[in-house]
């Protein structure tokens, strides 16, 4: 769950996460409904418990979408969608991993090698 600290006009100063979010770059396919056609996009930033993603389309919140990315795939809820930059941005909280557990365990843990190792952190 993120904590976010709004200063007088209403922007977001910063956020407190449950999880650390790591950039990336990966495309990601969404599908809305078995029927309809899938939108795709590009994942943002990712962590263990969800996914910022950019999409051609606003996706409305509260909605649950099948996702499948690269290695891994499953369900996820929009938590939040918005125009940002003339692009959609939405926020994803992971439901559901149905394939790919493992990749993304890795893909995570990769991520987090790569932050400290910038930073001079040591493990």
């Amino acid at each position: 769950m993120a904590h976010y600290f709004l200063g007088a006009d209403g922007d977001v100063l910063f956020e407190r996460r449950a999880t650390r979010r790591h950039e990336v770059k990966l495309a990601i396919t969404l599908r809305l409904d078995p029927d309809r056609s899938a939108t795709s996009g590009f994942v943002k930033d990712i962590s263990e418990l969800g996914a910022r993603v950019i999409l051609p389309e606003r996706i409305e919140e509260g909605r649950q979408v099948d996702f499948d990315c690269a290695e891994f795939a499953g369900s996820a809820r929009v938590m939040w969608s918005r125009e940002v930059d003339s692009r959609i941005h939405a926020g994803l909280s992971f439901v559901e991993i149905t394939k790919g557990q493992t990749a993304l365990r890795a893909l995570l843990a990769s991520l987090s090698a790569e932050t400290r190792e910038a930073s001079g952190t040591p493990r």
